[in-house]
C-alpha cells in the first residue's frame, strides 16, 4: 500500500468535524431548552409518563455530550496531523506511517471516488434543531394554538371548565352525581388525564429532530472520510476511516433511540387523546342523565306526596329514575374500564422506553481521539 497525504485536505476534514462538534453542543442545549415539562400538576396518566421523563432527557444529553467530546477531540487531533504533515518531509512521514499498525478492517482508498477538496457539509445538521411546531413567535398564533392544544390533548378539562364557567345546568348535574356516587365523578375523571399533554407531544417532535441531527452528522462524517481519502492514503488514514466509520454507527444507534422515543411519546399522547375524547362524551352523557335523574326524582317525590293515588303513581317514576341511575353507573364503569386499558397501554410503552434509552449507551466506551484508547500517533 502506498502513502500520500495532502495536509490541506486533512485540515478541511478537521473543519467539517469541528462543525459537527459545535452542532452537538447546540443539540445538548436544544434538548435542555425544549424538553422541559411541568410535572407539578398532573393526573394518574400524567404521573405515569412524566415520572421517567427527566431520566430520558438526561440520558439523551449525556449521549450528545459524548458525541460532542468525540468530535471535538477528533478535530483537534486532525488539525495536529495536518500540521505534522506540513512540517515533515514526505519521505520521513511515509516511514513513520509504515510503523503504525495496519487497519483493523475497512481501510484502504474510498470506493466510488470522491472530491478531495470538498469538505462542505452534506447536510445542515444544526438546521434540524428546530423548536416544536406548536411554538410561534407571533403571540396571537401562540395564544390560539394554546387553546387548540388544550382541546386536542385535554378536552375533558377544557370542556368542563368552559361549560361550568358559562353557568350551565351541568353545575346541578355535578351535585346530582355527587349525591348518586358519593364523590365528585367529574373531578375524578378530570384527574385521570390532567397534565401538560401538549408539551409531552412537543417532546416527541424534539426527539425526532434530534434523530435527524444525528443522521445528518453521520452523513457529514461519511462524506468527509470519503473525500479526505482521495489524497490521504496509508495506515494513518485507514485507522482514521475505521474510527469515523465506527463512530458513525454509534450515531445511527442514537438516531434509532431518538426515533423510539418519538414513537412512544407520540403513541402515549395519542392514547390519552383517544381516551379524552371518550371521556368527553361520557361526561356529557353523565351530565345529561344526572339532570334528567334529578328531575324525575323530584317529580316522583312530588307525586308520592299526593294523598290519593300518589304513591301508586310514583312507583313507575321511581323505577324510571332507578333505571337511569343504573345507566349512569354502567356508563361510569365503562369509562373506568377504558381508563384502565389506557393505563396498561401506557405502562407497556414505558417498558419499551426504558429499554430504548439503553441505546444511548452505545458510545459510552468509545475511545476519544486524544485518549490512550486510540492507538494511532498521527490521528490521535
Amino acid at each position: 500500500m502506498g502513502f500520500q497525504v495532502e495536509p490541506d485536505a486533512i485540515q478541511g476534514f478537521a473543519s467539517l468535524v469541528s462543525r459537527g462538534a459545535d452542532g452537538a453542543t447546540k443539540a445538548v442545549e436544544y434538548t435542555g431548552n425544549n424538553t422541559q415539562i411541568d410535572k407539578a400538576v398532573g393526573g394518574q396518566l400524567w404521573d405515569l409518563v412524566a415520572g421517567d421523563h427527566d431520566q430520558y432527557v438526561e440520558s439523551a444529553k449525556k449521549a450528545l455530550r459524548k458525541a460532542q467530546s468525540v468530535l471535538n477531540s477528533s478535530q483537534s487531533e486532525l488539525s495536529k496531523s495536518a500540521k505534522y504533515y506540513r512540517e515533515t518531509d514526505t519521505e520521513q512521514a511515509a516511514k513513520m506511517d509504515a510503523t503504525y499498525p495496519g487497519s483493523k478492517g475497512g481501510g484502504g482508498a474510498p470506493a466510488g471516488g470522491g472530491n478531495g477538496s470538498d469538505f462542505a457539509d452534506a447536510q445542515d445538521a444544526s438546521a434540524a434543531l428546530k423548536a416544536p411546531a406548536g411554538d410561534s413567535d407571533n403571540p396571537l398564533i401562540s395564544y390560539g394554538q394554546g387553546h387548540v392544544d388544550e382541546y386536542k390533548m385535554n378536552p375533558v378539562q377544557k370542556t368542563l371548565g368552559t361549560v361550568l364557567d358559562l353557568g350551565s345546568p351541568s353545575t346541578v348535574a355535578v351535585e346530582a352525581v355527587k349525591l348518586l356516587f358519593g364523590f365528585d365523578i367529574f373531578g375524578e375523571i378530570n384527574n385521570w388525564i390532567l397534565g401538560d399533554w401538549s408539551k409531552y407531544k412537543d417532546c416527541a417532535e424534539v426527539w425526532s429532530n434530534l434523530g435527524t441531527f444525528c443522521d445528518s452528522v453521520a452523513a457529514n462524517l461519511k462524506k468527509g472520510t470519503t473525500n479526505v481519502g482521495v489524497t490521504w492514503q496509508g495506515n494513518a488514514y485507514d485507522a482514521a476511516k475505521v474510527y469515523f466509520d465506527e463512530f458513525g454507527k454509534k450515531l445511527d444507534d442514537f438516531k434509532e433511540t431518538f426515533e423510539s422515543l418519538r414513537t412512544c411519546y407520540d403513541a402515549a399522547a395519542q392514547e390519552v387523546f383517544q381516551l379524552a375524547e371518550l371521556l368527553k362524551s361520557g361526561v356529557v352523557f353523565l351530565a345529561d342523565m344526572a339532570i334528567i335523574w334529578m328531575a324525575n326524582m323530584a317529580a316522583a317525590t312530588a307525586v308520592n306526596a299526593i294523598p290519593i293515588g300518589g304513591q301508586a303513581a310514583s312507583v313507575a317514576m321511581f323505577a324510571l329514575a332507578a333505571a337511569q341511575a343504573v345507566m349512569m353507573i354502567e356508563r361510569f364503569a365503562a369509562l373506568v374500564k377504558a381508563f384502565d386499558a389506557t393505563m396498561m397501554a401506557i405502562t407497556g410503552l414505558g417498558v419499551v422506553l426504558s429499554a430504548a434509552v439503553n441505546g444511548f449507551s452505545a458510545a459510552d466506551g468509545f475511545p476519544e481521539a486524544s485518549s490512550a484508547g486510540y492507538d494511532n500517533r498521527v490521528v490521535a
